[in-house]
């Protein structure tokens, strides 16, 4: 209903993969990699958009948060 629908183009999808990249030489596993894809294409799109993620997976964006700068906070 407010129009604020926000969807990742091209360049989010290049840095995503550039951001999967760098969790896996981090030496994050492929298996935990291909599971957060929507994560980092999440955090990926909310940070070009100047946007807050409000998540309950911590751990997951921490990790993120290290290669793309995702501003992201908990719920409630």
């Amino acid at each position: 209903k407010a129009g604020r629908i926000v969807t990742p183009d091209h360049g989010c999808f290049r840095e995503a993969g550039r951001v999967l990249a760098g969790l896996a030489l981090g030496g994050m596993g492929s298996a935990h990699c291909r599971k957060i894809v929507n994560d980092v294409l999440i955090a990926v799109t909310a940070a070009r958009s100047g946007v807050v993620v409000v998540t309950g997976n911590a751990s997951d964006f921490a990790l993120i948060g290290k290669h793309t700068p995702v501003r992201w906070m908990l719920p409630g």
